[in-house]
């Protein structure tokens, strides 16, 4: 199988090199850059042909994975002129298939997990794929469940809506989780205690919803609903930084709301 891969980014990075784990063959790499795509080609040690100019992209290529933005798919998408039977997926948890308008075959190959350049995941056997498909049955034969698991044990077949909330629950679960950290880290800037002090205490939250529920896990003072603590805490933050404040009140009432 023939692959181009359109894009150079976090997500790129590590696919391309578990592409070529898996003995699959990568033909081509687009990026709007020659240097991002000269980058990753380095990282991948290949010999592998790079664009930055969407009309020089080969036509005949069995799999065209867009691995971009997601704002640049749609424009992307449209200019990419191939065979009629080549197939075309993009790796993004916030996009539907309707990007893929005009093209015969397509779908979702969606990596539900956090990537890097800096820490390229090298490793997908445990990450969970997400296959979102127009055909009408989708089993064990078809193209994208035959892709996605000949490159994960976890592999999932939804519907573009349960996606989208599965996208919803990742941003939940990640993005702002890391943004909460950021905030941590800011409250902690005007003392001397350094931000690793924290790291033990994230581990452990994280290591306790393996067996335990949210609800479960849940501490601190809203969990307590102890409205003293809270107040001087919110007295605190009110005199650094006001949007720290809002946050920390906004998600104060969501878990004495949510028990």
């Amino acid at each position: 199988m023939k692959v181009v891969v359109l894009g150079a980014g976090n997500v790129a990075y590590s696919l391309c090199h578990v592409l070529l784990q898996h003995q699959i063959e990568i033909v081509q790499i687009y990026s709007r850059t020659l240097l991002s795509a000269h980058a990753l080609r380095d990282f991948l040690g290949q010999e592998i042909p790079c664009v930055n100019d969407l009309k020089k992209v080969v036509s005949d290529a069995d799999l065209y994975i867009y691995a971009l933005k997601d704002d640049c798919l749609q424009g992307v998408i449209s200019q990419i002129v191939t065979n009629e039977q080549a197939w075309h997926i993009h790796t993004s948890g916030g996009v539907g298939w309707e990007v893929f308008e005009g093209k015969k075959n397509y779908g979702i190959l969606y990596p539900f997990q956090t990537f890097s350049k800096a820490k390229p995941l090298t490793d997908w056997c445990e990450i969970p794929l997400f296959v979102v498909t127009n055909a009408e049955k989708v089993d064990d034969s078809h193209f994208l469940v035959r892709l996605a698991r000949s490159l994960s044990s976890q592999v999932l077949v939804v519907q573009p809506e349960e996606l989208d909330k599965l996208h919803i629950a990742g941003v939940f679960a990640n993005n702002f989780t890391n943004y909460m950290y950021c905030c941590a880290k800011q409250v902690l800037a005007s003392t001397s205690i350094p931000f690793p002090v924290l790291i033990p205490l994230i581990q452990q939250t994280a290591q306790k919803i393996q067996t335990l529920s949210p609800q479960e896990a849940q501490t601190g003072p809203a969990k307590r609903n102890d409205k003293t603590v809270i107040e001087k805490e919110l007295n605190i933050l009110q005199s650094t930084d006001k949007t720290l404040t809002d946050i920390y009140r906004l998600l104060s009432e969501g878990i004495v709301r949510n028990g």
